[in-house]
């Protein structure tokens, strides 16, 4: 399942946010909160900073794996798109996240012009944009189960 999608500058700054099941976790007092995605996006632009650093390259990270989540980087035009799934999506393959995260990513830069090295104080929140990820997603998990199906009928 996608749990969630991040937009980030390449400086960290989280500029998009969409929680997609409102996933929530349970400290060790066993009480519930929301995971920050500001706290968490920063985590992800100091990974993505000491993997640059290392490496040499830009952008050198495409998937992360954790114990219960996946997390899928796509790079472009000065912005990290990133996607976190559960590990149970077994039949949606890293090419079918990475497609997602490029269409997100054309879709962000048709919608929103921004120059590379612009300064962006508000995280955006923009209905349209977010229905049009809503729908990326839908569509791809429909085009799976469809492939499923086909699969099953076919002699």
């Amino acid at each position: 399942m996608i749990k969630k999608v991040y937009i980030l500058k390449s400086t960290g700054h989280l500029v998009y946010f969409l929680d997609c099941c409102l996933f929530q976790s349970k400290s060790e007092k066993n009480t519930e909160f929301l995971l920050d995605p500001d706290l968490i996006s920063g985590f992800f632009a100091a990974i993505i900073a000491f993997a640059e650093n290392t490496s040499g390259q830009k952008a050198p990270i495409n998937q992360i794996s954790m114990k219960n989540n996946n997390y899928y980087f796509f790079h472009d035009n000065g912005f990290y798109f990133i996607l976190e799934t559960d590990i149970v999506n077994s039949s949606l393959t890293y090419e079918d996240f990475i497609n997602l995260l490029k269409c997100i990513s054309e879709n962000f830069h048709n919608a929103f012009s921004f120059q590379k090295d612009s300064i962006i104080i508000q995280r955006i929140e923009d209905n349209e944009f977010t229905e049009h990820i809503k729908f990326s997603i839908s569509d791809l998990i429909k085009k799976n189960i469809l492939n499923k199906i086909s699969f099953l009928i076919e002699p």
